[in-house]
């Protein structure tokens, strides 16, 4: 999983529930709306620490964007991935 924050002038700041044991910590010290990038099939990472991470921000902070038979090594290659990063930082 992904994570990318929008901020001011297009800064982007990028956090991956592998980065760190406690995912908490991560979403808690991020206050811009952010986006979350599930591979469904990720065999790194299971999706189920992103969701976790998620869980971790305030209502209404984050958007997720589930890649639909996506793994950790071939994400980049479906549309959805592809369309939800622009989506997002325009």
């Amino acid at each position: 999983a992904c994570v990318a924050t929008a901020r001011a002038a297009r800064r982007v700041s990028v956090a991956s529930p592998a980065c760190s044991n406690d995912t908490l910590q991560i979403s808690a010290q991020i206050d811009a709306p952010t986006l979350i990038i599930i591979a469904d099939r990720d065999e790194i990472i299971a999706p189920a620490h992103a969701w976790n991470l998620a869980a971790g921000f305030d209502d209404g902070q984050v958007n997720i964007a589930v890649i639909r038979g996506a793994g950790h090594n071939d994400v980049q290659i479906y549309a959805a991935y592809r369309e939800a990063l622009p989506a997002f930082i325009p």
